[in-house]
């Protein structure tokens, strides 16, 4: 299993290649949102200061 650090060569390193399919849907954004169990967004004045992977959900930094 690969994580944030290591998926690029995880993904380079699989036998079978990653199967992508594409397609144009047309949908109005209140349909696109309910295609989400859940969904959040989250406003800040200064930005989120993303530098790197984000800690997995329910860890302690």
């Amino acid at each position: 299993m690969a994580d944030y650090e290591t998926v690029d060569q995880w993904l380079l390193d699989e036998a079978d290649p990653l199967l992508v399919k594409s397609f144009d849907m047309e949908i109005t954004t209140n349909q696109f949102l309910g295609l989400f169990k859940r969904f959040s967004v989250d406003l800040t004045n200064g930005g989120l200061n993303l530098a790197g992977p984000t800690p997995p959900i329910g860890s302690s930094v």
